[in-house]
């Protein structure tokens, strides 16, 4: 598996488990965190769109939504994500912005960061 520095949007393990009740019908008390990652990542899968573990800001765990992904070398777990070259929004990263926040999803940033793809 490679490293690459990936640009998208970053969802919390909170909003992604709420996300992941709406997309069940489920209430989110009822939603353990493996089956919301599930839940999600099948949905995303559907529009093309794939979902990566990544920190950001430094040594804090979220999951993106990668619309953007390059090989990166000298990466190493605990470095600052926002020294990296960082990623422009394209038109494409709007209209999932539209999308998440239609479908309820409001705490998200577009970023950069290290991952593996």
């Amino acid at each position: 598996m490679s490293t690459y520095r990936l640009g998208g949007w970053t969802i919390t393990e909170k909003e992604a488990i709420a996300w992941a009740a709406r997309l069940s019908g489920k209430p989110e008390e009822e939603v353990p965190w493996q089956y919301a990652s599930m839940v999600v990542r099948r949905h995303l899968r559907k529009h093309g769109i794939r979902l990566a573990a990544v920190t950001y800001p430094k040594d804090v765990d979220v999951l993106m939504l990668v619309t953007k992904a390059e090989p990166h070398v000298g990466w190493r777990r605990g470095d600052d994500p926002t020294q990296l070259e960082q990623f422009e929004q394209a038109k494409e990263d709007a209209l999932i912005l539209k999308a998440l926040k239609r479908e309820g999803v409001q705490d998200t940033q577009f970023v950069t960061s290290h991952g593996r793809w």
